[in-house]
Formats: C-alpha cells, sequence, structure tokens
C-alpha cells in the first residue's frame, strides 16, 4: 500500500487545566499528556487495564508514563462486567466517578477511555466506536461490526444471500443496509441493542446506499423505481421516501453533514462522476471542485470541516481528502470507500478485501481486519 504524506506536520497534544471552568481544558501544540493505569481491582482487572492502556497508548498525544506533577491517574474497580472508573487530575483532583456497564469487560473498558480523553482533550478518541461493513467469508456476503481497534469481530445477519452498504446510527444504536433475501435489493433496518429489524424501502428496481441522518431519524438512499437511480430522504422507519433529485445522471452514495442540513453525494453517467451537495430538504445542487474528474463514495467529517473521497489517480483509486476552508484536495492513499471516526482525524477504508485504518495526520496506517473480503465501511460518529 502506498502512504503519502499528508500534512506538513502532527499535531503533539498537551492538556492543561485552567482555573476558569472545572471541566475546561486547554490543548496546545508543546508535549504529550502523560497519564498512568493504575493496577484495577477486581476478577479480571487486569485485562480491563491492559485494554484502556491499549487505547490510551494508541491515541495521539498521549504517552504511558508517571512525572512528577504532569500526571493524570486512571483507576477502576471491576465487579462482573461493570467497571468503576475515575480519572484525577496532575493537581490531585478527581475529575469524574462513573461506572460503565457495556454488556462486556472490553466494551466497559472501551467507554472509560473514551470518557478519559473527551476530558483531557474535549474531544472525542475512538475508544468505544464501532465499525460495520460488508465481508464474507464464504459465499455470499453478510454485515459485520466489530471494535474500533478491529477486535470483537462478529456477523449481524445471516441472510445467506447479498447484504451490502451497510450504514450505522451515529450513536450506534441503528443499522441500515440492503439485502437481496427476497430476491431484490431491499433497505432494511436494524435495532443493534434488540436484534429486531424490519424492512424499510422495497419499491421495484434498486434501493440500496443508505446513510443514516446525524439525528438518527432519517434515511439517504438511491432508489430507482422511477426509471433512473435518484436520491431519496425517507423517515428511519420506512415508509414513503421523498425524491431530492430528477436528472439523467444515477445520483449514489449519500453522506450528510453533521448538523443534517446538507448531503454530499456523487453523481454521473460514465467514467468521471463528481461530488455534489444539496439540501437534504431538496433544491439545486451545487458541484464540489475537486481539482479530479472521477470522485465517488463521499464521506462528512463529525467535525464538519472535511470530506474524504474516492479520486482515480495514477491509475488507482485512492483516497483523498477535500477540505472546505481553502478548497484544496489531498490525496492520502491507494483504498476504498474512505469513512471517518469520531475524532475526525482518522479514516478507515478498504484496501484488497482488508480494512485499514489510517491516521490522517501522520500517514501511518495499519490492517485492523483482513481477510473478510471486506467492503463498504461504516463508522459510529460518537
Amino acid at each position: 500500500m502506498n502512504k503519502s504524506p499528508i500534512l506538513s506536520f502532527a499535531l503533539v497534544l498537551v492538556a492543561i487545566l485552567t482555573p476558569v471552568a472545572d471541566a475546561q481544558v486547554v490543548i496546545r501544540k508543546s508535549s504529550q499528556i502523560n497519564i498512568e493505569v493504575e493496577r484495577f481491582g477486581g476478577a479480571n482487572g487486569s485485562q480491563a487495564a491492559a485494554l484502556v492502556q491499549q487505547d490510551l497508548r494508541s491515541t495521539p498525544g498521549f504517552k504511558l508514563a508517571r512525572i512528577a506533577g504532569s500526571t493524570w491517574i486512571a483507576k477502576g474497580g471491576i465487579s462482573g462486567n461493570a467497571l468503576n472508573g475515575s480519572l484525577v487530575s496532575p493537581d490531585g483532583h478527581v475529575r469524574f466517578s462513573r461506572r460503565y456497564s457495556a454488556g462486556t469487560l472490553a466494551g466497559a473498558a472501551h467507554l472509560f477511555s473514551r470518557d478519559i480523553i473527551l476530558e483531557i482533550t474535549g474531544k472525542l478518541g475512538l475508544p468505544g466506536s464501532k465499525i460495520v461493513f460488508s465481508g464474507s467469508r464464504g459465499k455470499g456476503r453478510e454485515i459485520f461490526i466489530c471494535d474500533h481497534h478491529g477486535e470483537n469481530l462478529r456477523a449481524l445477519t445471516a441472510d445467506n444471500s447479498l447484504a451490502v452498504s451497510p450504514s450505522i446510527s451515529p450513536d450506534g444504536g441503528t443499522l441500515a443496509y440492503t439485502s437481496y433475501r427476497s430476491g431484490y435489493p431491499d433497505v432494511w433496518g436494524m435495532n443493534l441493542r434488540t436484534g429486531t429489524r424490519s424492512r424499510l424501502f422495497s419499491s421495484p428496481g434498486t434501493n440500496t446506499g443508505s446513510a443514516i441522518s446525524p439525528d438518527g431519524s432519517k434515511v439517504a438512499l438511491t432508489m430507482s423505481f422511477s426509471g433512473n437511480p435518484e436520491l431519496y430522504v425517507g423517515s428511519i422507519g420506512g415508509g414513503k421516501a421523498k425524491a431530492l433529485t430528477k436528472t439523467m445522471q444515477v445520483e449514489s452514495s449519500p453522506t450528510w453533514s453533521p448538523d443534517g442540513r446538507k448531503i454530499a453525494y456523487n453523481a454521473g453517467t460514465g467514467s468521471n462522476p463528481q461530488l455534489m451537495i444539496i439540501s437534504s430538504s431538496g433544491g439545486n445542487p451545487s458541484t464540489l471542485k475537486t481539482g479530479y474528474a472521477y470522485n465517488t463514495e463521499p464521506d462528512w467529517s463529525p467535525d464538519g470541516q472535511r470530506l474524504a473521497f474516492n479520486v482515480r489517480s495514477g491509475g488507482n483509486i485512492r483516497v483523498a481528502i477535500y477540505e472546505f476552508s481553502s478548497g484544496k484536495t489531498t490525496v492520502l492513499s491507494d483504498g476504498e470507500s474512505p469513512v471517518w471516526g469520531p475524532d475526525s482525524r482518522h479514516l478507515i477504508y478498504t484496501q484488497s478485501g482488508n480494512v485499514y485504518l489510517l491516521d490522517t495526520e501522520t500517514g501511518s496506517a495499519k490492517a485492523i481486519v483482513t481477510g473478510m473480503r471486506a467492503k463498504e465501511p461504516s463508522w459510529t460518529k460518537r
């Protein structure tokens, strides 16, 4: 896999407490955040502590080190699959103390790590987030889910058919995907907390490419019952969807802006699809000038500042980023279907059937899921 420099510098974070507000932390580009994870009490305490250490070690700016006067302390105790965790600031104050119960010890540990990162930096980290994708271990395709490291991989569907184009809601509670289990491409919804599911859109023709809105109430998707694949928006409960486009082109791969007011998508009839942006309530779309003739599969960053998408460059399909403030496009790496993580810094994408995790500031990438013929990933945003 080719790796291209992403930015001219990498941010190094440090958290400094300010006396203005109890929970306010100022982030400066000067040195690392030193943190120590003390030994957790209770059965499986060492396992939970190791998971928190792994989360923090892999978070940019954090270093597992104890330096007098500048070290945060994470403490914990285990009771069953629940974790009682607390964070102590370098000045000795307890910043929070909470109980985490996520069904599994690993899930509780990741949620504790997430809160540590948020408390110190004021920004969301990757721990606790979930990734879904269409994959295969044999015939057909199913939808799989895993943690942000690629761990705890399991199948969500068993359609014994083609299950593709998954979209997980920002909070991780709902899944929308396309299934061919009826012989036709229909969009299904699944409650990931209860496992219940229902058919959402099953109009004649193609129903696919669903994207769940930031508030979890709507779905944007492509439907072709009118004779041409157009962009539609409907309720997460299904029913009749509203057409946003009516053209002679093929509209697909919608992605919502973080405020839910706009949708980016790709449109084209030949070898040069373009990125478009339209109001989520309809209207005239505008073309995003990326500087490339081939543009597909956009994904809007949670902070609203950038789009990740695919371009064709040097004969290969590559991952690129468009920055709204500068209008600049930066090509990052070979790969397909880029999707932002909740921190608006990391991306996942697929290449040769594997899922890769990419740090857009350092350019480092690693495979987190292999051997699954993976495609079309989606990632929770909080």
